[in-house]
Formats: structure tokens, C-alpha cells, sequence
């Protein structure tokens, strides 16, 4: 019924248009990549975000299997589209609507040695048709707690598919307890794919000279990725960090000209010094750029991620490798790394100003802020090396002879 449910809501939504419109005539397309492909290797990923976490796979295997086939297929236009902007070269295709002849022909077209699905996306029809055929399907950097929707009595027929899977590549020893009580032996606790990535960037510390400059011999707090939305948690920040004698690095979420300015007026122009301008003087510092924040977190002592009080939070794995402790709203639900850094004591979530003044007086206490530092680093370093520990798995199943 989906198909004609999303027909539907099309004539309201451009959005919805476009994800149907890139669906037509998806059939001759998966011919046209089937016949300069061998028995590849499909990742399936919903969006950008899943790429992500597929790309160190898929960059391993290509490393270690350069004649290996390989092929992305994505669900939404927004991830297909950027990467196809890439021109990374590698074979993108869209997924068909998830009924059994669409999967049937997909199977059939493409001949698949094995089909890998990133973290939670559960297609019941390609999972039938590729069991059906005799073709291994695998679920790596996945999360499972007791309550998730996989364990619910309308989704038992998802969960005896997803239960014949070749094997399972889970982020936690909690995950891996869960899919125990299934009697799935195949589980293997992996780690988050993402975070070598991630950690060898922020091992390269910050060489932007204005950053430098402006940091030295300051405690930093950095205000990462923030909205307007945001603007209660910023004015408190910036309040106890006048008080506090800290420096405040503001990374705008929009670095447009008139969303810097909205920022400065709102702090006051006295007190704001651009990245643009390489200004130094000032205890409050904008970064009027992209592509700097990642590495300017090794420069921070604290961190509050904006975008929970908009809406969901952005990356926390980036401040989480640089060993600093973590703040943001309460729109987190979506990301299970900050449910996990939460429970370690190294993120702390925030809903109004009492919880935002509760956070900032843990982040006057030096002991309690690096130790929680340390829980970031702790969590960030569990999960290392989680694609070389799929692969390694991998190879010894002769996946790729």
C-alpha cells in the first residue's frame, strides 16, 4: 500500500514527488549496472548518514579486494545525490518500493554475492527474496536495546528475517546481549564503522593559525553547529563565560552573511571577533566558515552541539574524540551514540535553563570536567577498528573468493 499511500501525499509534497519520480523506470537502470557488474556486493544505506558509516567498509574492501564488485543503493534522493556529486565512481542505484516483484527482479537482475544494510534498515521483501536465493545479507554498526521496534509482537515477521541473517556486526556489548536472547550466535560486537574516520581527522589537531592564536592560554567552550533555536542555551553560555573568564568559540550552523549577522547583533558587536576577519582580541570568536570545527574541538575544554532544540542534534562524535565533555537539547533521540555517551557520563542532555546552568557549574569543576573528558575518549576508542574487525570476520567466511 506504500506506493499509493506516497502517490498520494505527492500531490502536497515535493519531497515525496522526488522520491518517486527517481524510481521511474528503475528497472532497465539496475540492467544497465547489472551487466557491467559481477556477483557484486550491495550496501544499502537510507541516506547520507549511512553512507558514512558503510564508506570505511567499502574503502577496506576495496583495499583488500580491489576485483571486487561493488554497488551503493540508497533510498532517499538527498544521500544518492550527494554522493553521485562526488563523481566518486562508484555504482549508485536506487532502491525499488519494497513489494516481492520489485525485489524479485532486483535479485534476479543483479545476482548479488552478498547485501549489507546499515544499522536499522529492515526490508522484509529483500530480505525474503535474497534468503530465497541463497544470498548472505548482513547488518553492521546496528544498536538494539530490549523496547526497540525490531521487538515488538507487529514486527515479528521483520525479526524472523532479520534473524536469518549471515551475521550481525552490533556497536555494544549491550546490543550483542539483546540479539542473545533471540538465539542469534552470529553477533559480533564491532563498534560504529565511523569512528576511525572520525578520530584519525581529529588526531590531526587544529593548524589554523587564527584558531591557534585566539585559544592560546584560554579555557574554551565551543558552541558547535548552533541554531537561532538555540539562542537560550548560547546566551547562558555566553553569560557563565564571561563570569568564568572562558573564551567562547560560536560555529554558526548557517555560515551565511545575514546568520553571522543575526549572531552578532544578538552577542553584541563589541564582543564578537569573525574567523574571517582573523580577529584574536575578543573572548567571543565566530566561525564565519565551514570545514574548521572538526578540528578546532581540540582546542575546546567543553562543548554544547546545537540543533536539539530545532531539529535533532548534530555530530557528537567529532567532540567525542577530541576527549571533551558534551552538551546538547533534547531532540537526541535519533542518534544512539548520544544515548550511549549520556550513560557513560560523558554528554549531558539539556531541556531548560536550569538543566543548561547544572551542566555549565559541572564545567567550572576541573576534576568532574576531565573525567568526563576521559569517558568521551573512553567511548571513542571502544569503538575503533570496527571495519578492519568486519573485514577480518569476513574473510574468514571466503566471502570474497
Amino acid at each position: 500500500l506504500t506506493p499509493m499511500i506516497l502517490w498520494l501525499i505527492s500531490l502536497f509534497s515535493q519531497k515525496i514527488r522526488k522520491t518517486l519520480s527517481v524510481r521511474k523506470g528503475w528497472v532497465e537502470k539496475v540492467r544497465e549496472t547489472g551487466k557491467i557488474t559481477n556477483k557484486p556486493l550491495i550496501f544499502h544505506c537510507a541516506s547520507l548518514g549511512e553512507y558514512e558509516q558503510a564508506l570505511p567498509l567499502i574503502e577496506g574492501i576495496e583495499k583488500r579486494h580491489p576485483d571486487a564488485d561493488i554497488i551503493v543503493s540508497f533510498f532517499s534522493p538527498s544521500g544518492f545525490e550527494i554522493i553521485n556529486k562526488k563523481n566518486t565512481g562508484r555504482k549508485l542505484l536506487y532502491l525499488p518500493f519494497d513489494t516481492p516483484g520489485n525485489m524479485q527482479k532486483w535479485v534476479r537482475i543483479l545476482q548479488p554475492k552478498a547485501v549489507f544494510f546499515a544499522r536499522y534498515e529492515y526490508w522484509p521483501n529483500l530480505m525474503y527474496e535474497l534468503k530465497r536465493s541463497s544470498v548472505p545479507y548482513y547488518f553492521f554498526s546496528s544498536v538494539f536495546r530490549p523496547n526497540g521496534s525490531l521487538f515488538r509482537p507487529a514486527m515479528r515477521f521483520v525479526l524472523r528475517l532479520f534473524l536469518s541473517s549471515e551475521a550481525v556486526f552490533v556497536q555494544d556489548s549491550r546490543s550483542a546481549e539483546v540479539l542473545k536472547k533471540y538465539k542469534l550466535d552470529r553477533v559480533i560486537k564491532a563498534g560504529d564503522t565511523r569512528i576511525d574516520r572520525v578520530f584519525n581527522n581529529v588526531k590531526k589537531g587544529c593548524s589554523d593559525p587564527v584558531l591557534n592564536d585566539w585559544a592560546l592560554n584560554k579555557k574554551v567552550l565551543i558552541l558547535g553547529s548552533v541554531h537561532k533555536e538555540d539562542w537560550m542555551v548560547v546566551q547562558k553560555c555566553l553569560d557563565w563565560a564571561d563570569s568564568s573568564r572562558w573564551g567562547v568559540l560560536l560555529a554558526s550552523h548557517e555560515v551565511g552573511k545575514e546568520h553571522i549577522e543575526w549572531w552578532v547583533n544578538r552577542i553584541g558587536p563589541e564582543k564578537t571577533g569573525l574567523w574571517t576577519s582573523g580577529s584574536t582580541d575578543q573572548e567571543v570568536l565566530i566561525l564565519d566558515t565551514v570545514g574548521l570545527l572538526a578540528n578546532a574541538y581540540n582546542l575546546g575544554n567543553a562543548t554544547y552541539i546545537g540543533g536539539g532544540f530545532s531539529k535533532s542534534i548534530h555530530n557528537t562524535l567529532e567532540p567525542a574524540a577530541a576527549g571533551i565533555p558534551i552538551a546538547f537539547g533534547p531532540k537526541h533521540e535519533r542518534f544512539v551514540e548520544a544515548a550511549m555517551l549520556i550513560e557513560m557520563g560523558a554528554a549531558f542532555p539539556v531541556e531548560n535553563e536550569f538543566d543548561v546552568g547544572i551542566w555549565l557549574s559541572q564545567m567550572s569543576d576541573n576534576k568532574y570536567r576531565k573525567l568526563a573528558g576521559m569517558k568521551a575518549i573512553e567511548f571513542v576508542r571502544d569503538q575503533q577498528g570496527a571495519a578492519d574487525k568486519i573485514l577480518d570476520y569476513l574473510d574468514t567466511q571466503s566471502l570474497f573468493q
